[in-house]
């Protein structure tokens, strides 16, 4: 949802992955640049974060025309499929707003440098020396200035980190994974989702990232989106209004108390 174009490398075509879906699906190069294309053009569309939700590699296949599709970007890590949703990875780096945004500037930077080009040889070598020294700078920006406690002003860049490395930072700071004031409890108090559903929905979380190597800036606000969009479909809400547990919900509690029996009988 980000604007009426996407960005696509120009050597796109002699990629290893490109030769490697074209082998699978035994198909042109160029016509698997078409079916990636019309993929991202659906991401971009229809995704704000490289999520589809609710979508399936079967309905993705069914919308771009070409079947066994999916899969095979799926199997050059083009594409994950995440319980009932599918994902781009690295989303942000190349569609989305911010993506978009870094390249309009970029193009606008250089036609600005390209009409103000100065007429002599002098003025050139005047302007190299500044695009040297913006260079430079670009590699070792300034350090910021320290405040009156002695720590650097300006917010710090969050980079993308795994959950395992996730949890060692919480661990690490002394702080819980899903502290007691986050938004997810009064989203839950809200729309009567018990306190109990949330840790269910935490341990299927913790079981599927745990292991998997996804990155994100923001594991806490990514959690808090598999609880608002019921990805792990744990819960659901019958006509008399309250919160119950779906099957898939039951069989993960009584796995969860089956552990805890077994814990407490370790212990005696």
């Amino acid at each position: 949802m980000a604007g009426d174009w996407i960005k696509m490398r120009s050597n796109l075509a002699t990629s290893p992955k490109v030769v490697r879906i074209a082998s699978a699906l035994k198909a042109d190069r160029l016509r698997v640049i078409g079916g990636l294309h019309a993929v991202w053009c659906l991401f971009d569309a229809h995704s704000d974060d490289g999520t589809l939700v609710g979508y399936s590699p079967v309905v993705l296949d069914d919308l771009i025309g070409w079947p066994g599709f999916s899969a095979a970007m799926i199997a050059v890590e083009w594409m994950l499929e995440d319980g009932e949703n599918l994902v781009v990875p690295r989303f942000d780096d190349h569609n989305g707003a911010s993506a978009k945004r870094r390249a309009q500037d970029a193009d606008r930077k250089k036609s600005v440098r390209n009409m103000s080009a100065p007429a002599s040889a002098s003025g050139a070598d005047k302007k190299r020396t500044r695009e040297e020294k913006r260079r430079e700078e670009e590699k070792n920006p300034p350090t910021p200035p320290a405040d009156a406690e002695g720590q650097k002003s300006g917010r710090r860049k969050r980079e993308k980190i795994t959950f395992s490395a996730f949890l060692d930072q919480c661990q690490a700071a002394g702080e819980s994974a899903i502290p007691k004031n986050d938004p997810i409890f009064t989203f839950a108090n809200d729309t009567g989702i018990p306190k109990d559903y949330l840790h269910l929905a935490w341990r299927e979380f913790s079981a599927r990232h745990r292991a998997d190597g996804r990155m994100q800036k923001d594991w806490r606000a990514h959690f808090r989106d598999a609880v608002r969009r019921n990805w792990f479909k744990l819960w659901w809400f019958p006509d008399t209004g309250s919160c119950d547990l779906t099957t898939a919900g039951v069989q993960l509690a009584r796995e969860r108390d089956a552990e805890r029996v077994r814990e407490q009988a370790e212990v005696e």
